[in-house]
């Protein structure tokens, strides 16, 4: 019973900690947001939005190509529900432009 809780309780703080890294996004407050971010991976690793705002936070620093490598594991994980899988027409970046794999 108790580990059950634990487990609720853990996903309840990713959830929580995931919805700041959303705030601090829109806010543009980058470094909070992958702080935040980094919380929510510690508590589950498999958080696959994430994933995905991992992405988009490493995109607007410019690291492209970590970003596409994010992308790229997101979009061939299985266990990913489609909405959190970026299109796979446009997961690749070379120098900042979309391209398809």
């Amino acid at each position: 019973m108790f580990r059950g809780l634990r487990g609720e309780r853990r996903t309840k703080h990713a959830d929580a900690h995931f919805e700041l890294a959303v705030l601090y996004e829109r806010r543009h407050r980058v470094d909070e947001a992958e702080a935040a971010v980094a919380r929510v991976l510690k508590l589950n690793a498999n958080y696959f939005e994430a994933w995905l705002m991992r992405g988009r936070l490493l995109q607007r620093r410019g690291e492209t190509q970590q970003a596409a490598g994010m992308f790229r594991r997101l979009a061939l994980t299985a266990e990913a529900h489609i909405i959190t899988r970026p299109s796979v027409g446009c997961i690749g970046f070379a120098g900042g432009q979309a391209r398809r794999l």
